[in-house]
């Protein structure tokens, strides 16, 4: 990836911060990203919560990532994944058109190079090979089998607070924007 995607990384990460440190106060960061994941797969999703994810300053940063071509390194839609599946016999699997507003990562995209390459962190590892493997497959689950083998102690690692921002954060925004505003 680029300087200029890194930096984009960098203040995308800054911004979820300051949003979970609001969120999860008065727990340190490191906790707070812990918990984010628990409640992701809790479904713990009140009004306040909902509104954690409909945040404006994140769509900016979205629209960032759009702009300086990192989110292509990042994701693709959906549909893109799953248009590329095929059944026993070599047919398109019927792709849905709401499959547009999901993103998931792009397995062939900078960024899961990079984050394979740069941990040996398991869990992060095969968090990001499920997610490839398995498009569109519950974003919950994986947010509960990371909470189980994560520790709050985990996230002093930048790498894996990145990874987590992205996934449990940025591409959740995305498809509530999508869903509930377009």
């Amino acid at each position: 990836m680029s300087k200029q995607d890194l930096i984009e990384l960098e203040k995308a990460v800054k911004y979820f911060e300051k949003q979970l440190i609001k969120m999860y106060n008065p727990k340190n960061i490191n906790e707070a990203y812990f918990s984010h994941l628990e409640d992701f797969y809790n479904g713990n999703f009140d009004e306040e919560r909902f509104n954690f994810f409909m945040d404006k300053g994140a769509l900016g940063i979205l629209e960032n990532l759009k702009n300086s071509k990192t989110f292509d390194k990042i994701w693709i839609s959906l549909s893109t994944a799953v248009s590329e599946l095929k059944d026993e016999n070599g047919e398109p699997i019927l792709n849905d058109p709401d499959n547009k507003k999901v993103i998931i990562i792009n397995k062939y995209g900078d960024y899961q190079k990079c984050v394979k390459a740069a941990t040996r962190n398991s869990a992060i590892i095969d968090y990001i090979n499920f997610e490839i493997n398995n498009p569109g497959f519950s974003i919950h689950l994986s947010a509960r089998n990371l909470h189980q083998r994560l520790r709050a102690k985990d996230f002093d690692n930048d790498l894996i607070k990145l990874v987590i921002t992205l996934g449990f954060y940025y591409e959740y925004i995305f498809w509530t924007n999508k869903q509930f505003v377009e």
